[in-house]
């Protein structure tokens, strides 16, 4: 009982510093080099999901969230032409 007490402290400390290091990372004006920072921290919390997400198997969710990891991953970017980017937008806004 005690230990599983520890872990949800320990998971709601985590969202929270998560939570409060994108807030300010978003509203502050920031250098160039912030923004690698940034996409540590995006990367690291979308992972965080994906692992919490395995373990409630939630499949979908788990999917959505790695990809999104590999997307904002600091180490190998990956950019994509403007061209790609308007026909992801405008396939996720189609009505179904």
């Amino acid at each position: 009982m005690k230990g599983n007490k520890f872990s949800i402290i320990i998971q709601s400390s985590i969202k929270r510093v998560v939570l409060i290091a994108l807030i300010g990372a978003a509203t502050i004006r920031q250098e160039d080099s912030c923004y690698s920072l940034l996409r540590w921290l995006v990367m690291t919390t979308f992972i965080y999901f994906g692992c919490n997400s395995y373990e409630q198997m939630q499949t979908g969710l788990f999917i959505s969230s790695i990809a999104a990891a590999i997307i904002y991953n600091p180490i190998e970017k990956i950019s994509f032409r403007r061209q790609t980017w308007c026909l992801d937008y405008v396939a996720f806004f189609q009505p179904s």
